[in-house]
């Protein structure tokens, strides 16, 4: 069964702004880099600090963008497996790793903070923490909507979907689940 968790609006904006300040530093940094050596080059060369700054640029955007979540989540029910989406290397959780499978709720995120990863441009992925939730690898699109898994080695991975209790149900045999709140959100 596929479950889906589409990009907030606070992603989005994130995103889009992240994108377009680090384009116009990129741009700047060339333009003065340029101008300084300028004098001393010649203009096809001042055209290849351009170019390498227009592909470092792609090269940034295109790796935090693969690295982050897809949006997907899918319970096999033949392979026994839950596969959470990123774009390069899904994380995929076999049934008898499961120790348990929970909704999280609004009041455990408070106080979360990033080890190390990406904090909403192009969702939130990486190393987290909190004082509730103690360390976990987060790959969100969002946050709210947030479950978390737990291996038998003690990994905790939280992810979002939309539909929190229908994703749940689906796997309510794995483990001991516990319900998000009334109305299917967590």
């Amino acid at each position: 069964m596929k479950f889906t968790s589409k990009f907030s609006p606070e992603t989005k904006i994130i995103s889009g702004i992240a994108s377009l300040i680090i384009a116009v530093t990129m741009l700047m940094l060339i333009t003065t880099v340029s101008m300084i050596v300028r004098p001393f080059v010649s203009g096809s060369t001042v055209l290849g600090f351009y170019l390498i700054g227009i592909i470092a640029l792609f090269a940034l955007l295109l790796a935090v963008y693969l690295t982050s979540p897809s949006g997907a989540v899918e319970v096999n029910e033949q392979a026994e497996t839950l596969l959470i989406g990123k774009r390069l290397r899904p994380v995929r959780i076999s049934r008898s790793e499961i120790r348990s499978i929970r909704a999280v709720g609004r009041e455990e995120q408070g106080g979360m903070y990033r080890l190390f990863g990406n904090g909403g441009w192009f969702g939130w992925s990486g190393l987290y923490g909190s004082k509730k939730l103690g360390r976990f690898q987060m790959i969100a699109t969002k946050r709210d909507n947030l479950v978390m898994v737990e291996t038998q080695r003690g990994k905790r991975i939280v992810f979002s979907v939309d539909d929190v209790n229908g994703l749940l149900t689906s796997v309510s045999g794995w483990s001991a689940p516990q319900p998000g709140p009334a109305g299917g959100r967590a």
